[in-house]
């Protein structure tokens, strides 16, 4: 009914856009909080904030390691630790699912 009453569209329509304007706030707070944190860094260092760059892309992209030793978490102590106990909490629930049966007492 409010499709055909072209209500919904409209409410839909206006909470993207409300959605769109708080990305962007998101983004403009982000960009300030990297210039001013670049700008207590440089402060920190006693140089110009325009002499320091950034170089995020080659960290993001770079090849793994060969020499570092591979890491299995399946098998790390507190990950098995976890594990167990994720299952014990699903036998409880098990148990709890199936413990309580109503008692229906009929009086006549």
């Amino acid at each position: 009914m409010l499709v055909e009453n072209q209500l919904r569209p409209g409410a839909d329509a206006s909470q993207a856009d409300a959605e769109v304007a708080a990305s962007r706030t998101r983004l403009i707070q982000a960009q300030t909080f990297e210039k001013v944190s670049l700008a207590a860094l440089a402060e920190l260092l006693g140089m110009p904030s325009s002499q320091i760059v950034l170089y995020a892309e080659p960290l993001l992209n770079a090849p793994p390691n060969p020499e570092l030793p591979t890491f299995a978490a399946a098998t790390h102590p507190s990950a098995l630790e976890q594990s167990h106990l994720w299952i014990q909490t699903q036998a409880q629930e098990r148990v709890w699912s199936k413990a309580y049966l109503p008692r229906f007492h009929f009086w006549g």
